[in-house]
């Protein structure tokens, strides 16, 4: 009798079924929180740190975002003693050498931490004078093929050592996107006299006239039937502001208001036959 009461009585207080998944679940989440809280604690200088030292050593290094400062591997971190097998181990990874690095200005420019970056000017490996009548001597060495294009984007060649400055050559290099800086900056450390004021006048006329005229969109030319047609659109208060006129039957407008400019053509009773942009 006395063991049926207690068996009914541990019965009794054993936890029901729904409560016992409850506690298991429990027990399991506790259980994976501290493996995830010890794993984060080893792995941390294991594995996380060192692919850290990977990627600035391999990758962010040899782009020249950082300098770097390496000793030899062996000694230089002792925290991988405690790691099972590791004991024989003189460096865990040929990172553990990497001991300091430095932020490049290339590398503050591309993480944003400044906003131009200019690359230091190479020392050319020829010497030259700038002569007052705009033209270039080649006194030693030879050109490179990169400094002989970018001469012979503002100058002629006119022997093997001098080459003269052309204005015409000049103008179409700066419209295709050629920066005068560069010519300038190249003359400057390949001379060591001062520029003379004819040829900053030059560089300086051709960096301006150059860059006179910007191109700010496309547009369409359309020819009325008549010219009382046209002066009516143009002074018209919505097409008006559309369009501009340009000679006697002649309105420019804009390629993208082409269609608010029709809505306006068809509420003064004209239209417009369909066309291609070319």
């Amino acid at each position: 009798m006395t063991r049926s009461l207690g068996r009914r009585r541990r019965a009794s207080q054993a936890p029901k079924p729904e409560n016992r998944g409850q506690a298991k679940r429990h027990n399991r989440r506790r259980l994976a929180s501290r493996i995830s809280c010890n794993r984060c604690s080893v792995d941390w200088n294991i594995l996380q740190e060192r692919y850290l030292l990977c990627l600035l050593f391999e990758y962010a290094a040899p782009l020249g975002m950082i300098d770097v400062a390496y000793e030899h591997p062996a000694a230089a971190r002792n925290d991988y003693r405690g790691q099972w097998g590791a004991d024989d181990l003189n460096f865990l990874s040929r990172y553990d050498g990497l001991r300091y690095f430095r932020l490049t200005p290339l590398g503050a420019f591309i993480l944003g931490r400044s906003e131009t970056h200019e690359p230091p000017p190479a020392k050319p490996d020829v010497s030259l004078t700038v002569l007052p009548k705009r033209q270039i001597r080649i006194d030693h060495g030879a050109l490179s093929p990169n400094e002989v294009l970018l001469l012979a984007g503002f100058a002629d060649q006119e022997t093997a050592q001098l080459w003269s400055l052309n204005e015409t050559k000049a103008l179409q290099s700066v419209e295709q996107g050629v920066r005068v800086a560069e010519l300038r900056a190249f003359l400057r450390v390949c001379d060591p006299q001062p520029l003379p004021e004819a040829v900053e006048a030059f560089l300086l006329s051709a960096e301006q006239r150059g860059a006179a005229c910007v191109c700010k969109g496309s547009c369409l030319l359309i020819e009325c039937l008549s010219p009382p047609i046209a002066e009516g659109i143009a002074r018209d208060d919505r097409a008006g502001k559309l369009c501009q006129r340009i000679g006697d039957r002649g309105l420019v407008i804009p390629v993208d208001q082409e269609k608010s400019f029709r809505d306006a053509l068809n509420a003064l009773g004209f239209g417009m036959p369909a066309f291609k942009v070319m």
